[in-house]
């Protein structure tokens, strides 16, 4: 976690410094992961009962905030230094617009868009098979005939004169 003021120099939080988040608006559709930690310090400052709420005290290298829905988060931070009880405090907003789906809704939409679109262009095959399929020339005795004169039984006077040959 880095400290930023206005006018001075950032410095990121080391060991003697622990941080406790708080959600002001009161939602819990937020996760503060943390990894274990053996530190004194923070056994010693969580037993305490003059801290106001002792069981959200964090080791300041191993925290990671996860928001899980959407829209405007309001935490309010306070870090503290070694066993003082004078704490740095702060405020900030979070705003999460179009927050991503949950993990098996967002796989299941696009397997079900995929077969989708994969049954629309197999239905569309079979439709252009049915409609432009052209049958065989047959053999007749030893030669091919033309399709016009099998279809239309013409003779090669008919097809000259004929127009729509």
């Amino acid at each position: 976690m880095t400290v930023e003021q206005p006018e001075r120099d950032s410095y990121i939080l080391f060991t003697p410094y622990l941080v406790s988040f708080k959600e002001i608006n009161d939602r819990t559709d937020y996760i503060v992961s943390v990894e274990d930690v053996d530190m004194p310090v923070l056994d010693a400052m969580m037993a305490d009962s003059r801290i106001d709420y002792p069981n959200n005290i964090n080791h300041p290298e191993t925290v990671l905030l996860i928001l899980i829905g959407s829209g405007l988060f309001h935490f309010q931070v306070k870090v503290f230094q070694g066993l003082s009880y004078c704490s740095l405090q702060d405020e900030f907003q979070i705003y999460v617009d179009d927050a991503p789906l949950p993990y098996p809704l967002q796989f299941l939409i696009n397997s079900f868009v995929a077969i989708l679109i994969g049954g629309v262009l197999f239905v569309v095959y079979l439709w252009y098979l049915n409609k432009h399929h052209v049958t065989r020339v047959r053999k007749a005795g030893s030669r091919c005939q033309d399709l016009h004169a099998i279809a239309h039984d013409y003779t090669a006077d008919d097809r000259k004169t004929s127009m729509y040959v």
